[in-house]
């Protein structure tokens, strides 16, 4: 037993070297950039599991600082900080982050600490519990080793709180700082810690005091195993199933660890081998109990944890339970070991049982230390496949106007707008639980993802509305590299105006740029009132439902005004730029920038394009992705020129000396089904009404009304004299037919029309260039008094709506619908 000790020892030990971090990377702003203003969120994308993350934001003259520390869930991707440095006056700031991670080994090696100790001493106390007839000899020579037990995981549960305040100061010295452990014990981890030390308070009450110990035990026994539910992976949703699922699961596992030192012992005493036998044999029959209880618990855990059986060998993290599993076989193998051969020579007190019965004990404890260190690592240094990502919908106020202006009340993901970033590579699962906070049903669209039906976002067509207090949640393989976005899909035109969108970064399988040249810019225009604020009042004019839509007066850049960033002379970078205008066309010239065309609607081109005309115009929902290798000294700014004054909307410094620097990633191509035109389908939608414009007779809502009948409808628009979704689809299509969908403008203003599930090349547009090449688009602009065609492959089965993306258009009876089957 020594030599087990010893060798537990040189174990924990060697799991806890110097402190390690989480890999991250920051999205806006960059770290060490210099900002004019503090800003109101910083958006973050964890490459590997954090725990807590650090940020600092410095005056340039050293007079004032801040700092941010949060915890997030070990299985977080994405999260959004928001900063709240109200004594930080005008200026100009430096920032920086670091994330603060739980896979360093000090983490895993307390966390293993914790596990030995805690259920060495629950473990030990529920057999006294459970075989009574152990005796007291056995129970008292015991006890020095729960007591100590229990003292030694209150001593690394403590070790842990201060680990991590010693972690958000980036130094020991938060170790010793009230404040700082305070804010370490805030959230999950607070939660577990103190449950868990009540827990332990509870079973040294049983070890020490007799008269109390069946009560505290079992109390304290619960509390222990539950504060293991109360962080980590089985927070998860359902979580009262995964959290009752991992108690259990513990409570068995501890009752079998606590029995290996109590077996040991008996076999120690003189005479003491024939009851050694009957102990374990009792042991072994509540074992033949427990031990299918505690398999079906862990599997039920595991299955429902990764969503399947797949994962466990498409993953590191399904690796090594894979390889824990392997280590509970072993374990179950020495058990059945010791109960068909060596209980029953015990029995007999056969030469040499016993030494043979400890030898097999020693192999299941180490077996045990193994499966624990195993449980470690995943718990800390090891992500869930498939982890769903938390989007909570709901009112937040952020400054949209000026960061020291007033805040408006918006509707946001996750408290900012945009709502966090969601990256992930190519054909690689997104799960997304979306909760719906706000006083009105919503639903969520993955705009430009050939996206499974059912997953569509689309409330009324692919997927009832989510009902305020529900959730639902989305589930789908991204089967395309590219600049996409989400946002809102039910009443769009108010819950996207409020500020419910995000980024959906898809990257290549090999990235071409790294995170640091890789810049995602979510524009926006806001309709601000006088004092800076959204204006609400506005929302739902009829004046902007029959002309051009909504349109703002501000715009922003990932939530902010006028973003400056930071970039290094000859470096080749990658600027994705998202329209989440209600719908605000936006013109801008690549070519005062130098910048080339490198993607559209997220599909890459062959090559870069350098534009030979301006303005690129970039619709609402639209992206363009442009490709820059800055100068020294060629500070520059995007602007938007649509106006009679170019309004410049995100800045760029350029520092350093031009230098040779790497070579200009290319992008590889998305493979996309190509339409054949000969023998194609055409279908044409006519487009009638809005101001200035003759509608006639209107279909709505299976009735044909006109005039001021169909006025009072509210509805504005029509597709081939149809307002809004028909009962029927406007075409039917067999999979894999090509469609050519030829839209005729009869009205006085401009479209962005939107495919949903599928892409398309347009292939002729009256009165305008096509572009080079026919790029693959998802969305497309038409002119007043213009005929576009387009042409696509309907390979994706289901209902897909095509409507404009000018959202108050739709809002007004520009939906229409096709089937694909």
């Amino acid at each position: 037993m020594k030599k087990s000790i010893v060798a537990l020892a040189a174990l924990l030990l060697a799991a806890t070297p110097a402190l390690s971090h989480s890999e991250m990377n920051m999205t806006e702003p960059a770290d060490g950039a210099t900002l004019d203003a503090v800003p109101e969120t910083i958006q973050l994308k964890f490459t590997a599991p954090a725990r807590v993350m650090k940020v600092e934001m410095m005056h340039t003259n050293g007079a004032a600082s801040h700092t941010k520390a949060i915890e997030i869930p070990t299985f977080a991707m994405v999260d959004a900080i928001s900063l709240t440095p109200e004594f930080m006056g005008a200026g100009r700031y430096e920032v920086n982050w670091r994330a603060l991670g739980e896979d360093g080994h000090v983490m895993t090696g307390s966390k293993l600490i914790i596990y030995v100790a805690s259920f060495l001493a629950v473990g030990t106390l529920l057999f006294r519990l459970g075989l009574p007839r152990a005796g007291d000899e056995v129970a008292d020579a015991l006890r020095p080793l729960a007591i100590a037990a229990t003292l030694i995981a209150i001593a690394a549960t403590l070790f842990r709180v201060l680990v991590q305040a010693g972690r958000l100061m980036d130094d020991w010295g938060g170790m010793v700082d009230p404040n700082i452990v305070m804010i370490s014990l805030q959230g999950p981890l607070g939660e577990s810690t103190y449950v868990r030390l009540g827990g332990l308070a509870l079973i040294l009450l049983a070890a020490l005091f007799r008269p109390v110990r069946a009560p505290a035990t079992l109390f304290g026994a619960i509390m222990v195993a539950a504060s293991f539910a109360l962080t980590g992976h089985a927070t998860r949703e359902p979580q009262w199933l995964l959290g009752g699922l991992i108690t259990f699961h513990l409570l068995a596992v501890a009752y079998w660890f606590g029995a290996l030192a109590p077996l040991y012992r008996l076999t120690l005493f003189d005479g003491g081998a024939s009851h050694a036998a009957e102990i374990a044999d009792r042991f072994g029959r509540q074992a033949s109990i427990i031990v299918p209880m505690l398999i079906l618990a862990g599997g039920t855990f595991a299955y429902v944890l990764l969503g399947g059986i797949e994962p466990l060998w498409a993953s590191d993290y399904g690796r090594v339970l894979i390889g824990k599993l392997v280590l509970v076989s072993i374990v179950l193998g020495i058990a059945a070991l010791n109960k068909w051969r060596f209980v029953p020579a015990l029995a007999v007190d056969a030469e040499r049982a016993a030494p043979r019965f400890r030898r097999s004990l020693r192999y299941e404890t180490m077996a045990f230390l193994l499966i624990f260190t195993a449980t470690a690592l995943l718990t800390t240094s090891f992500t869930v496949p498939g982890s769903f990502i938390d989007l909570v919908a709901g009112p937040s106020q952020q400054a949209i106007f000026q960061p020291d202006g007033p805040a408006s009340d918006l509707w946001t993901y996750n408290g900012s707008a945009p709502g966090p970033e969601i990256r992930v590579r190519r054909d690689e699962r997104v799960r997304v639980r979306l909760t719906n906070n706000l006083e009105e049903p919503t639903s969520l669209h993955w705009h430009g993802i050939r996206i499974d039906n059912a997953m569509d976002g689309v409330a009324g067509l692919t997927q009832e509305p989510i009902e305020p207090g529900e959730s639902f949640e989305y589930d789908f393989v991204a089967p395309d590299a590219g600049t996409y976005w989400y946002h809102a899909h039910n009443k769009s035109w108010n819950q996207v105006a409020r500020g419910l969108y995000g980024p959906l970064i898809v990257d290549e399988d090999e990235v071409p740029f790294d995170r640091a040249h890789d810049l995602t810019l979510v524009i926006d225009d806001w309709r601000l009132a006088g004092e800076g604020t959204l204006d609400v009042a506005s929302l739902g004019s009829l004046m902007d439902w029959s002309h051009d839509g909504r349109l703002g007066n501000w715009l922003t850049v990932n939530g902010r005004a006028m973003p400056v960033n930071m970039l290094n002379a000859g470096e080749p970078y990658r600027l994705r730029l998202i329209n989440a205008s209600n719908a605000r066309i936006l013109e801008i010239d690549p070519n005062r920038f130098d910048a080339k065309v490198i993607a559209y609607d997220g599909q890459a081109l062959p090559e870069p394009v350098r534009l030979t005309y301006a303005p690129l115009m970039v619709g609402p929902a639209q992206r363009v992705d442009l490709l820059i290798v800055p100068q020294a000294g060629s500070d520059f700014v995007i602007e938007e020129l649509s106006g009679d004054t170019p309004f410049a909307f995100a800045g760029f410094e350029v520092r350093g000396e031009t230098a040779d620097g790497p070579g200009v990633p290319s992008l590889p191509v998305n493979d996309l089904p190509e339409p054949e035109l000969a023998g194609a389908r055409t279908v044409r939608v006519e487009m009638t009404g809005g101001a200035m414009g003759n509608i006639g007779r209107v279909t709505y809502n299976g009735k044909v009304l006109e005039g001021s009948d169909f006025r009072d409808t509210g509805q504005v628009w029509a597709f081939n004299g149809i307002a809004n979704l028909p009962e029927t689809p406007l075409y039917s299509a067999q999979r894999g037919e090509t469609i050519v969908i030829e839209t005729v403008n009869n009205t006085a203003f401009v479209h962005a029309m939107h495919v949903h599930g599928h892409h398309f090349r347009v292939i002729e547009r009256s009165g305008s260039e096509i572009d080079v090449g026919q790029p693959w688009r998802d969305t497309f602009l038409v002119g007043p008094q213009q005929t576009t065609r387009i042409a696509f492959v309907a390979d994706n089965p289901g209902k897909w709506l095509y409507h404009c993306h000018m959202l108050e258009h739709a809002a007004g009876g520009m939906n229409t619908w096709f089937e694909v089957t």
